[in-house]
């Protein structure tokens, strides 16, 4: 820079001003200096705000996984322990239909054992008294049961990572005892 402000000032011939120290930055270079550092800055910091996005929107999704797949085990855990099982739409314990939003576990003896309820007001799955079986935010359950495959049901839903992101499960189990 110093080559140049030289040969601006001595165009005309005459050279420096005597007395004057021709050192630092003109006040073009310094504005041009800060524009071109608050651009770099901002380019960054929308960078890694974008990767702190997507690392909350990652995570969010593999908690909703988590939580879907303890629902899954949760569910199987409960209708392993039965003999049969009855599906049902809530409140209507009594009524077996073939999808429902309920399902009781039957022991040996044809007594309900356990109940499954999926509570539209709660978003969640609860037992029969009420208690939530797994914190995950449930929007959708349906539990189906074949009447091919005895003492078996089928159970799908969704579960929403509480940022929009729906995740969607199935799977199937078959009471044992």
């Amino acid at each position: 820079m110093r080559a140049i402000r030289s040969r601006t000032r001595d165009r005309s011939g005459t050279g420096p001003r005597p007395g004057r120290v021709d050192a630092g930055w003109t006040l073009i270079e310094l504005m041009l200096g800060v524009t071109i550092s608050t651009i770099v800055i901002l380019l960054a910091g929308g960078l890694y705000l974008s990767s702190v996005r997507s690392v909350q929107a990652d995570s969010r999704k593999v908690t909703a996984q988590q939580e879907t797949s303890l629902l899954s085990s949760a569910i199987s855990r409960r209708v392993r322990a039965g003999h049969d099982v009855r599906v049902y739409l809530v409140p209507n314990r009594g009524a077996a239909v073939d999808s429902g939003d309920g399902l009781a576990v039957v022991d040996t003896a044809g007594v309900d054992q356990t109940y499954l309820e999926w509570s539209r007001t709660d978003s969640a799955l609860v037992d029969g008294g009420g208690q939530r079986v797994s914190a995950a935010r449930i929007d959708s359950l349906a539990f189906i049961r074949d009447p091919s495959l005895p003492r078996t049901v089928r159970f799908r839903g969704e579960v929403n990572d509480r940022a929009g992101y729906q995740i969607s499960f199935e799977s199937a189990v078959t009471a044992r005892n």
